[in-house]
């Protein structure tokens, strides 16, 4: 089976999991007073499937539940405008998914059991894409995949995960909260210099 259909079939199985309480809750989405579209839960990934590089972040919020596309939102459009400013990249050059599938009431963060629950749909898609190294966007997706907490202290190292036996790179977080403090902005795009740095591009 071909890497775009083994994504295909995989996105399947995350649009109709529900092993959690979370997987497969639907949204009315409000507009001028009425009911437009009901919203899955479920977000899978951007299917890009020529990149070799990896981005994980924490789990779909509202834009992307909409748009049924992962990092869409406010902090994924400051994401797309650094990568091509200091890396030189577009964002169709990497492949984007999250360790939480699924969007979280009023956007909590994730809990551990949901995680766990995700851990094979992520699993598989690393296997699958096999990237040169993986940007861990947040510390949910960087403990994920380092098995390493205090991520302040090792943003912007180029470190191993043990589970996937493949380079990871732990980036802060673009969110508005993070992007209107200075120096976690400058930390930021002092993150993404690394990764240029380690891409040699």
């Amino acid at each position: 089976m071909d890497k775009y259909c083994e994504l295909i079939k995989l996105a399947g199985e995350c649009r109709n999991c529900r092993k959690c309480k979370i997987g497969g809750v639907t949204y009315e989405h409000k507009q001028d007073g009425r009911t437009v579209q009901s919203l899955l839960s479920n977000v899978f990934s951007n299917m890009q499937i020529d990149a070799n590089l990896l981005v994980v972040g924490q789990n779909p919020g509202w834009d992307e539940m909409r748009s049924e596309l992962p990092f869409v939102g406010a902090s994924g459009k400051v994401f797309d405008r650094a990568i091509k400013e200091v890396v030189g990249l577009e964002r169709r050059e990497f492949y984007i998914s999250n360790s939480l599938k699924c969007y979280t009431p009023e956007n909590r963060k994730p809990f551990p059991d949901e995680l766990e629950n995700c851990q094979y749909l992520l699993d598989r898609e690393i296997e699958i894409m096999q990237p040169k190294i993986i940007i861990a966007l947040g510390s949910i997706a960087f403990t994920q995949l380092t098995g390493m907490n205090r991520m302040m202290r090792h943003h912007g190292e180029i470190l191993f995960s043990p589970r996937h036996k493949i380079s990871v790179i732990g980036v802060l977080h673009p969110s508005p909260f993070n992007m209107g403090l200075p120096d976690r902005k400058e930390a930021f795009y002092s993150d993404l210099q690394k990764l240029k740095e380690f891409l040699h591009v």
